[in-house]
């Protein structure tokens, strides 16, 4: 049997379950609230972590603008190795992509102290990928995209 049939087979299995109205209302629930609790956790993650940065446009960074749907999405669904493709694909045209210390770039140099400075700061490795993501655009103001 190849990886493939063993899942097919297990999600055959959960095909076959079926839930009374209760059941499936308390399975709502608890999505709901895991949901809410994860929004509630990514932001407080962001607000912690950008306090102290300013804004690539100056001062203070908004929180109407730091915690908004989209940099919450952005943080709950990159993580470290997409966000840092991500990362790359958006500093493809940016001058600091030709810039090389030795044989480093300076893309990769930027990329690698954002994630130093997020383990530093205690950001679970979960979040790192988007909260880099949402570091390149609102500090260092690179268009990372929708």
């Amino acid at each position: 049997m190849t990886q493939i049939d063993f899942i097919d087979e297990c999600y055959d299995d959960f095909e076959e379950c079926s839930y009374s109205q209760e059941q499936e209302k308390e399975l709502l629930s608890f999505a709901t609230s895991f949901f809410g609790d994860l929004r509630c956790l990514i932001s407080q993650h962001l607000k912690q972590f950008f306090k102290d940065k300013s804004f690539c446009y100056g001062g203070k960074i908004p929180s109407n603008i730091l915690a908004t749907e989209r940099n919450i999405s952005i943080v709950a669904n990159y993580d470290i190795i997409n966000g840092v493709q991500r990362a790359y694909s958006s500093l493809k045209e940016h001058p600091l992509s030709s810039e090389s210390l030795g044989e480093v770039t300076g893309d990769i140099r930027l990329v690698s102290s954002i994630l130093q400075e997020l383990a530093k700061s205690s950001v679970p490795q979960q979040f790192a990928g988007g909260m880099m993501l949402i570091y390149l655009e609102l500090i260092i103001g690179i268009d990372i995209g929708k």
